[in-house]
């Protein structure tokens, strides 16, 4: 489970592994002793037709545009991680059309 360390921070993007197989990614707003609270959760998926990973919203039937926070029981976490840079500057791109700059500095 989630644990608040130096690790996990408020608006960290995480990855959350369901007991269905499923794999969100989210920005992290909250957890309590039962859940843990993420607003526009996506899911990490393989596009069938071409094998690229991609995100696709996790809930169908909510806006992706809506910021409300949404919560996951925890008895149907698996495992819980920082999500990796390069799907993390993905996700943030696909929720806010911010593209993250790259390491570095470029003249």
């Amino acid at each position: 489970m989630l644990a608040h360390s130096e690790n996990y921070k408020d608006n960290d993007v995480v990855t959350i592994k369901l007991s269905n197989g499923e794999e969100i990614v989210g920005k992290l707003v909250s957890q309590a002793t039962d859940n843990i609270t993420l607003t526009r959760p996506l899911v990490f998926t393989l596009n069938p037709q071409t094998g690229q990973a991609m995100l696709v919203p996790w809930l169908m039937s909510v806006d992706p545009k809506n910021t409300h926070p949404i919560r996951i029981n925890k008895q149907n976490i698996l495992a819980t991680t920082k999500t990796i840079k390069e799907i993390s500057d993905n996700y943030t791109q696909a929720t806010t059309g911010i593209v993250p700059a790259s390491g570095g500095l470029q003249l």
